[in-house]
């Protein structure tokens, strides 16, 4: 993976930041760390999750277990756990109420997508607040090509 970096000037959403990226990095896979999230692991998090990415070939985003109360902060997943400790993505939905929460693993900002993820953001329809998500995008990956959730040590 080469390294680029975008920066907005404006306010937008993160899939709309992300879909900036997309000259950038062409037709390869791509890295995601959001500024606002400190990860501190024994393995570095980008590492762990470049590791899944060239084994599997699917996007890859990283995940941390929350109290439920606190699900309405994150996005979500659905996943089912496999032998390797990673966790298979099903599902996942965006800033849900803690009683509709389909699990209590948040997505953290850091991602791997496959070639092809950007446009995969343009088809993506605006969902809440008539507004493109990530997580819609992300979402539609995991359903259509699979999605593994590698959770926080």
């Amino acid at each position: 993976m080469k390294g680029a970096g975008t920066r907005l000037l404006m306010a937008a959403t993160l899939a709309l930041a992300v879909g900036c990226g997309e000259e950038a990095v062409g037709d390869e896979p791509f890295a995601v760390m959001l500024p606002d999230d400190l990860v501190f692991d024994e393995t570095p998090a980008l590492k762990r999750l470049t590791d899944v990415y060239e084994a599997t070939g699917k996007g890859v985003v990283l995940l941390m277990e929350v109290p439920r109360e606190d699900t309405r902060r994150y996005g979500v997943v659905e996943s089912t756990p496999q032998a390797d400790g990673t966790l298979l993505i099903h599902d996942m939905v965006e800033k849900p109420d803690p009683a509709d929460a389909p699990s209590n693993w948040a997505i953290v900002g850091r991602y791997v997508f496959p070639p092809g993820f950007c446009q995969r953001i343009r088809n993506t329809e605006p969902g809440t607040h008539n507004e493109i998500q990530l997580t819609d995008a992300m979402r539609a990956l995991a359903q259509d090509e699979g999605m593994i959730g590698v959770p926080l040590t």
